[in-house]
């Protein structure tokens, strides 16, 4: 996930910047491979970027959630909801619908 916010939105103060950093330091685990923050999940990417209509935005893979406010609430749905789920290339094995946890007995 790539979150975004403009040079005149309150992300560029310094007290903005504490949010973002806090945001980025609580940042969950993968929604569906569980791959932790810094070890091979990407994200979160937190950018200033001023050409957009609004102040923020979320983005993961084919997938936009302009945000007029800064609402981290809104950001960690819209992961759980789209984070790795629309990547083009498989970060993790998928299991099948039934699979379980469990190893599998070795054959005799």
């Amino acid at each position: 996930i790539v979150v975004l916010y403009t040079g005149t939105s309150d992300g560029a103060t310094p007290e903005g910047q504490k949010q973002l950093q806090a945001f980025y330091d609580s940042f969950p685990d993968s929604p569906v491979c569980g791959l932790t923050k810094g070890a091979a999940q990407e994200g979160p990417v937190i950018a200033r970027f001023d050409q957009m209509a609004t102040d923020y935005s979320a983005i993961v893979w084919g997938r936009v959630l302009p945000l007029e406010t800064w609402d981290p609430a809104a950001i960690l749905d819209f992961y759980a909801a789209w984070g790795d789920r629309t990547n083009p290339e498989p970060k993790c094995p998928v299991p099948a619908p039934g699979a379980s946890a469990e190893p599998s007995p070795s054959p005799s």
